[in-house]
């Protein structure tokens, strides 16, 4: 689909506002996440949901260390992004 044009950066209002890249990194799904990050030019790495937490978040907050490894070796990530309780992936 993302070769087809599938919007990667588009929130599912049902579902967290997560974004099929934040499900990914939810999942523990590394080669799509390595896929993604290569692929896709237009990526905001930095979205967050509904509680403001972005996909770096998400995958440190359930403890899916290949994903969090990928995002922080990728430069567009800002690691330091706190949720809406100003609370950071390092608390």
């Amino acid at each position: 689909l993302i070769r087809k044009g599938a919007d990667v950066n588009w929130k599912n209002g049902n579902n967290f506002n997560w974004t099929s890249f934040m499900w990914a990194c939810f999942g523990n799904h590394t080669d799509a996440v390595e896929f993604i990050l290569s692929s896709v030019k237009n990526l905001i790495v930095n979205l967050g949901d509904k509680c403001h937490e972005s996909a770096f978040y998400t995958a440190s907050k359930w403890g899916n260390k290949s994903i969090v490894t990928l995002l922080t070796e990728d430069a567009r990530t800002d690691t330091m992004l706190s949720n809406k309780h100003n609370v950071s992936p390092f608390m």
